[in-house]
């Protein structure tokens, strides 16, 4: 059996797809896990093989089933983020086509598709054996030095459930990242939120991703233990931001022949004011555009991000924008002139590029519509609100 040498914990971890499953014998949630989509990011697997092995001999106290996945095992074993093109950025709506029309098949697939094609049939079969609720928690780490988040697609499921973690949330990502393995998740109507514990190296992180699973053991409802889940809290709560919520206002892109460096010394969440030189490239200094934060600046070979800038959330406006959800206010957005639906279900709304400069597109978030794409002076926005879960409450 191949392994994984992880040289921060001074072990080696087993490399295969399937790391374990708990319970099933009580109606429950179904959790499931993945760690190392990114083969530089081994934490969350081994905390996933070490969580789910210490558990096993338990099976009498889970009300549900737990499922653990490792992500790209052939970009695992040599320790990049990828071999051929990012696994995390494969689920998109042309490629996932494919997969549901089974045009896509191991045999003669190179490295990340055919790591996709496992990890779909994997996910297929468990939709397939429960019917739910269905949970998912994508396990990552950053290139540079971070307390721990989690970062979620903007729908209130997943705001409802991320919120009971003591810890930072980020919304927004969908907006700028294409084919995440998270929004594809929404896109089928369940949760799913993605935990990044820290930085790669940091043997720190191994031990957060521990306590990140036994938080959603206890908060799902997996585990009932609340001596235990005090334990795991008491640390994170009293950090600055604990169950804040952050949204991203702009995205840094890299590009192809682009000789991007960030300045070293930055880390998550660091405060950042308009005109400060960050990073550069083969052109000189890259300024910063607007006093916020910093949010995952780049410090590895690979990648397309060099840094995200995000803002803090006033309670008002989450509390604004739930109620606004709740009542379905949203219905007026299409008396705005250039907005018409998209489609029966109105989940998307296409918008006309020369109306939209006159609206924010904080009038969009506010009712959970999210800009997908651009084509032909439009922008397409979607909303991941209607799922198959709506009356959720772990």
């Amino acid at each position: 059996m191949s392994e994984v040498f992880i040289p921060s914990l001074n072990k080696s971890f087993p490399l295969n797809r399937k790391i374990g499953k708990l319970g099933g014998d009580r109606e429950g949630p179904v959790l499931i896990f993945l760690g190392g989509m990114h083969g530089n990011e081994p934490s969350g697997m081994a905390a996933l093989h070490e969580v789910f092995e210490s558990y096993s001999s338990n099976n009498e106290s889970f009300f549900g089933t737990a499922y653990a996945f490792s992500g790209n095992l052939g970009a695992l074993s040599k320790g990049h983020r990828f071999i051929k093109e990012d696994l995390n950025r494969l689920w998109n709506e042309e490629k996932m086509l494919l997969l549901n029309e089974s045009k896509l098949v191991e045999n003669g697939l190179e490295y990340e598709e055919g790591e996709q094609v496992e990890l779909f049939r994997e996910i297929k079969a468990i939709m397939s054996q429960h019917n739910g609720p269905f949970a998912f928690f994508d396990l990552h780490t950053t290139s540079s030095h971070s307390v721990p988040f989690i970062l979620i697609n903007d729908t209130m499921n997943n705001r409802n459930l991320a919120k009971k973690f003591p810890l930072r949330i980020i919304l927004g990502i969908e907006e700028y990242l294409n084919g995440p393995f998270l929004s594809y998740i929404n896109d089928l109507g369940y949760i799913s939120l993605a935990f990044e514990a820290g930085e790669h190296n940091d043997a720190n992180s191994f031990l957060l991703h521990k306590k990140f699973i036994l938080q959603c053991f206890l908060l799902t409802g997996f585990i009932k233990d609340e001596g235990l889940y005090q334990e795991l809290i008491d640390n994170e709560s009293k950090k600055m931001f604990s169950h804040a919520f952050f949204e991203i206002l702009h995205r840094y892109e890299i590009d192809n022949e682009e000789e991007f460096v960030m300045n070293e010394g930055y880390a998550n969440f660091d405060k950042v004011k308009k005109g400060m030189v960050v990073a550069k490239n083969q052109h000189g200094p890259i300024e910063i555009k607007e006093s916020s934060y910093l949010f995952m600046p780049l410090y590895q070979t690979k990648g397309s991000e060099g840094f995200y800038l995000i803002k803090l959330i006033p309670t008002f406006w989450l509390q604004f924008s739930s109620f606004l959800r709740r009542i379905n206010f949203d219905n007026l957005l299409l008396a705005l002139p250039g907005v018409h639906r998209y489609d029966d279900e109105y989940k998307s709304l296409v918008v006309d590029g020369r109306i939209a400069r006159f609206f924010s597109r904080d009038l969009f978030h506010l009712f959970g519509y999210r800009r997908s794409k651009k084509e032909d002076r439009k922008y397409l926005y979607i909303k991941r609100e209607l799922s198959k879960q709506s009356s959720i409450n772990f």
